[in-house]
């Protein structure tokens, strides 16, 4: 009897303790920004420019950086950029606070390819834009003089 009870305790409280543990400590992620798309040009041809790198470069309370290279025809998108966290909740399992949303101070693009000048572009919005604008349009790319 007693080694019975052992054992149905010990299986209850595993049982609770790996309820309780995946409702309160989970890996997580946060959008920082939106991913950016657009298309890099020629300034004189307007034909699209293949193999352009990009840099989405994002400044908040850390700095956080994704890289796209632009197609056949120009386009290009980068990758969303988000931050991992742990989310330390108790409570219900499956019910837990969403975190602060990030402050971005600045977002920029860096574009270079070789025979063109490289490009810097400061993304210019509010506070409350920043997850809204992600199509930079057509960016233009001058030849570099010979």
């Amino acid at each position: 009897m007693k080694r019975r009870f052992k054992f149905i305790f010990t299986n209850a409280l595993l049982l609770f303790l790996s309820l309780f543990l995946s409702g309160c400590l989970l890996p997580h992620t946060t959008e920082v920004a939106p991913a950016i798309k657009g298309q890099i040009v020629d300034e004189c041809s307007g034909k699209g420019i293949c193999g352009a790198e990009i840099t989405y470069t994002i400044k908040a309370e850390n700095q956080y950086s994704e890289f796209a290279i632009s197609d056949k025809n120009g386009y290009f998108q980068t990758k969303v950029p988000t931050q991992w966290h742990y989310i330390v909740y108790i409570g219900s399992p499956g019910h837990y606070p969403v975190p602060d949303w990030i402050c971005v101070t600045e977002r920029k693009l860096h574009i270079c390819k070789d025979g063109y000048l490289p490009k810097h572009i400061v993304l210019q919005e509010g506070p409350t834009d920043v997850l809204k604008k992600s199509d930079c349009g057509v960016i233009k790319l001058s030849p570099q003089a010979p």
